[in-house]
């Protein structure tokens, strides 16, 4: 059975509440010479929320985050090492669009290496980025990853988004080619 509200108003608290007072009743039991009648009763406002809302515990101690010092020195071979990396990666993305849409990706492998250029100073000025690429065990594993699956996007590509070869098709030398296909009809 749900509690009575403790300002003397009579009224059923919701069912399994811990609360004494109905919201906004518990001034009624702080000024019992204030008549409240529906009419004149005083709506729950911010300060009564923050009056019965308890405070906030105070935060752990945390140490002040220091960024990791690292000191990468930025050679010439290191900006064109970069650079490289960069244009190569640039390049690879604009072949792999060119699939789609051939007119912009040209315009954008147009640009690739003066992209590539213009972006290496940006790139340099994070010691974290110039020790990604140029650790070429980490940098040059994902490249050889995606050039080693290009072969299965662009066979993704050509069967599900250009619907350009069916069933049939299996990207490998030993799958037999219909002789129908290269005769005219």
């Amino acid at each position: 059975m749900a509690n009575v509200c403790q300002c003397g108003c009579g009224e059923l608290l919701p069912e399994e509440s811990t609360r004494q007072y109905k919201r906004g009743h518990k001034t009624r039991a702080e000024n019992p010479d204030t008549v409240y009648t529906e009419e004149t009763e005083e709506p729950f406002t911010l300060d009564d929320a923050a009056r019965e809302t308890p405070n906030d515990p105070p935060p752990k101690d945390q140490e002040e985050y220091k960024p990791p010092k690292s000191k990468v020195r930025v050679t010439a071979a290191t900006r064109r090492d970069i650079e490289g990396k960069i244009a190569f990666g640039l390049m690879t993305t604009g072949q792999m669009w060119s699939l789609t849409d051939p007119v912009c990706a040209g315009a954008f492998l147009e640009v690739a290496a003066d992209t590539a250029r213009d972006l290496t100073p940006i790139l340099c000025q994070s010691p974290e980025i110039v020790s990604f690429l140029t650790k070429t065990g980490s940098y040059m594993l994902w490249v050889k990853l995606l050039m080693t699956l290009t072969p299965v996007f662009q066979t993704i590509f050509a069967h599900h988004i250009a619907k350009r070869v069916g069933m049939d098709y299996i990207p490998n030398r030993h799958t037999p080619t219909p002789e129908s296909e290269y005769v005219v009809q």
